[in-house]
């Protein structure tokens, strides 16, 4: 198996065989799938409170409404336009704390 493809069931005797054992099928038939396994356990995570007041898309629109005083319309409307047709969609529900620098470079 890759490095990049393993994910940790947990740490004995926290988690005994068995149940690492039923952790990896489930493991597998996401993999069957072609479901990424550290992905969806991402998403099935619940998101606390904090993490979802502080998105990408949130902490943007609080930014750009901190400066939107001191810019021209123009160039305030050209950046909000840019943000939502760009990065929005890609990292608009993001929270802020997981975004990586290669993500945010690869949508740029």
């Amino acid at each position: 198996m890759r490095k990049e493809n393993r994910l940790s069931q947990g740490t004995y005797p926290l988690i005994g065989l068995k149940e690492a054992r039923e952790r990896n099928l489930a493991v597998r038939k996401l993999l069957e799938q072609e479901i990424d396994p550290s992905r969806y356990r991402k998403q099935r995570k619940p998101v606390s409170e904090s993490e979802s007041e502080n998105t990408f898309k949130l902490l943007t629109r609080e930014w750009y409404a901190k400066f939107l005083p001191t810019w021209t319309k123009s160039h305030s409307d050209r950046l909000i336009r840019l943000f939502e047709r760009d990065l929005f969609s890609c990292l608009g529900k993001e929270p802020i704390s997981e975004i990586t620098s290669q993500q945010l470079l690869a949508v740029v």
